[in-house]
């Protein structure tokens, strides 16, 4: 009786851990372009320039309302790298 009571224990232990490795990881694609605003997208609301396959990962994904950038490159991807703002990481103005 007292094995089966530690091999129920032990399989209601280990089911639940093996269930956590079986959900799929998120897809993330970043996307890094210089000189492109926001407004210039047309999922956006641009009329003037149509990006099909933008809208498409916009409508099917998470679309970002607000978010900020530095104007230059440099600054850009050293956070990307760093994970830091120019100011905490040293690149404000390169």
């Amino acid at each position: 009786m007292k094995r089966l009571v530690t091999l129920i224990t032990a399989l209601l232990l280990i089911v639940p851990c093996s269930m956590l490795h079986a959900a799929q990881p998120p897809n993330i694609i970043l996307i890094l372009a210089d000189d492109l605003g926001a407004k210039e997208l047309s999922c956006y609301g641009n009329k003037e320039y149509h990006t099909p396959n933008l809208d498409r990962m916009a409508a099917e994904g998470v679309r970002f309302e607000t978010f900020y950038a530095t104007p230059l490159c440099t600054p850009t991807r050293v956070a990307l790298m760093t994970g830091q703002y120019g100011f905490h990481n040293g690149f404000l103005g390169m």
